[in-house]
């Protein structure tokens, strides 16, 4: 069963266990993508509320949770990123909800957040 919602499951639950703090900005980049497709990161660090570092997003989009979609031109240099199957996604974070909030946090996340 290699279909999107099938790696979006995989790819989520690996982040829950060993990244922990980037399932906020998962979902916040879920609602920012579902406004018109391709959003910057300050879109979707207003949709959480808070800051999110950069390696967060680089880690989404290793996971192939996002991609880069292009830059701004040259005056406004602005990066922009899209999910690419965001629907999975979603369905994904809706299917997993429970089990996610029952993960205990990680010990590493505890460590950064002191």
């Amino acid at each position: 069963m290699d279909t999107p919602t099938a790696r979006a499951l995989i790819a989520i639950l690996w982040l829950a266990g060993q990244q922990p703090e980037c399932l906020p900005l998962l979902s916040a980049t879920c609602a920012c993508s579902g406004r018109g497709g391709t959003f910057t990161p300050a879109a979707a660090r207003r949709e959480l509320g808070s800051p999110a570092r950069l390696a967060q997003f680089r880690r989404l989009t290793a996971l192939g949770l996002l991609e880069r979609s292009h830059r701004g031109s040259s005056v406004n240099r602005r990066l922009y990123y899209r999910m690419p199957h965001r629907d999975a996604v979603k369905r994904a974070l809706v299917t997993l909800g429970p089990t996610l909030a029952a993960l205990p946090a990680s010990p590493l996340s505890s460590e950064v957040a002191s």
